[in-house]
């Protein structure tokens, strides 16, 4: 199932065939990094705006989450728990035979280092919402429906529910 389009991707469900297609010819990840309490993503300073961390196979990446912990440890010092793909995001080429894939990866940081003199970006952990009205590298509302997609990934791994159950099971017995 297409989740939704916008100006550059199509968003896709990875339960879709679609998933495995993409999963072998993908050559990109954009990671969707959460604080232990999950209140916080881990952002990538750009002036006064943040954007996502994002990368692409090397050579020696034997597998896409290989690809995702080396960009986390060599853009922000972080070391991840288990990694989750959440998304696979497509963009239609000039052609129609030409569409490139990425995917969207989430997961907890285990532990955050200190920045290295090496590393060219700043990485800092601010609350979502400040994330999304800062976020200015693509459409806003694809990441927040990404975001949105990463949390129902990280709250069922923990919790067995999604993150819309938790939210009205929170909001009914404020009632």
């Amino acid at each position: 199932m297409t989740i939704g389009t916008t100006n550059k991707h199509l968003i896709h469900n990875i339960h879709e065939p679609l998933f495995t297609f993409a999963w072998d010819r993908a050559e990109r990840v954009n990671l969707i990094l959460f604080s232990e309490d999950g209140n916080e993503v881990l952002t990538v300073k750009k002036g006064k705006d943040f954007d996502i961390l994002r990368g692409v196979r090397e050579w020696d990446d034997n597998t896409l989450e290989d690809t995702a912990r080396r960009v986390a440890i060599d853009h922000a010092s972080a070391t991840l728990d288990a990694v989750t793909i959440c998304a696979v995001l497509s963009t239609q080429g000039e052609l129609l035979c030409e569409v490139s894939y990425e995917l969207v990866i989430t997961a907890f940081v285990k532990s955050l280092g200190p920045r290295r003199a090496w590393q060219e970006t700043e990485c800092e952990f601010i609350d979502k919402e400040t994330f999304l009205k800062r976020y200015r590298s693509g459409d806003r509302e694809e990441m927040e429906v990404l975001i949105g997609m990463a949390e129902d990934f990280r709250v069922r791994r923990r919790t067995g529910k999604n993150y819309r159950e938790l939210s009205q099971t929170k909001f009914s017995q404020k009632a």
